[in-house]
């Protein structure tokens, strides 16, 4: 389990360092609203 998340990890980590500074800038502001998305789905 613990390779299949550094696997994707590292995917991910990848395909982040492939976009420009501005779609960066842009996903680092759109984390906030992916929180709140996220956490309603772990709801009681």
């Amino acid at each position: 389990m613990a390779e299949s998340r550094r696997r994707k990890t590292a995917w991910l980590a990848s395909r982040i360092a492939r976009l420009d500074p501005d779609q960066q800038e842009r996903l680092i502001a759109a984390l906030d609203v992916l929180d709140v998305i996220v956490l309603a789905e772990e709801g009681p």
